[in-house]
């Protein structure tokens, strides 16, 4: 529909209308930057809508007013196969979106103790810390606290196929505690998190570390502020 739209539009020299050139160079150049060799290709898509529904209704505003019969008697087909076209595929977002929260996959769902820690980080802790904590905990913990993640999400950490690497070097043996102080004052680690993640990832005892002090304490996590 989009495309028969431009074709009519270049076709009719209506392209000198500033309000059809936008229409026409959006569509173009966003369907180009879906092929960017970039990693931002799912985002690069929202909002290709806008333009290909409003050059799709230009060509049928078009189609209405050259064979006005033949779309009035042809409609319904038209709309079930639209409906056909495109609803699977909403539907089966939807479902999968359902089947996700049903099974109470992880990231689905917080559990208490993490939204009691998060709450208190985003009333009590300064704005700007850096909270350190495993790569899956980094992935919620700014929407919640509004406080940075040292590492989570992977387009929104800077250097992450290093960073991501680096809880699991951390919390998998204790170490001299002149290296790990060092290690978090490197990079700016104001409060470190300890979970049921963390703690997965190894033997690290936060409790033992003269440099933290324990500021949450929870049955599932504790939070320690780095002194």
């Amino acid at each position: 529909g989009a495309v028969a739209g431009l074709t009519l539009l270049i076709r009719r020299r209506q392209l000198i209308d500033p309000a059809m050139l936008l229409l026409a160079v959006w569509a173009v150049v966003q369907f180009g930057l879906l092929y960017a060799p970039l990693s931002y290709q799912r985002r690069m898509v929202l909002g290709f809508h806008v333009p290909l529904v409003c050059l799709t209704v230009i060509a049928l505003v078009a189609a209405q007013s050259r064979w006005p019969g033949q779309v009035k008697k042809f409609l319904p087909q038209l709309v079930m196969l639209g409906i056909l076209l495109f609803l699977p595929s909403s539907m089966f977002a939807l479902a999968a979106d359902v089947m996700v929260f049903q099974q109470a996959r992880e990231l689905s769902y917080l559990h208490i103790d993490e939204k009691h820690a998060l709450d208190w980080l985003r009333q009590e802790s300064p704005t700007g810390s850096v909270v350190y904590s495993a790569v899956k905990t980094g992935l919620v913990l700014p929407a919640y606290s509004l406080r940075s993640s040292y590492v989570g999400h992977a387009v929104e950490t800077p250097d992450y196929v290093g960073r991501k690497l680096e809880p699991n070097w951390f919390f998998a043996v204790d170490r001299p505690e002149e290296i790990e102080r060092a290690y978090l004052e490197r990079r700016g680690i104001n409060y470190l998190w300890y979970g049921r993640r963390e703690q997965e990832l190894g033997t690290f005892n936060p409790a033992m570390k003269n440099y933290l002090e324990l500021v949450v304490e929870l049955p599932t996590v504790t939070l320690y502020q780095v002194l």
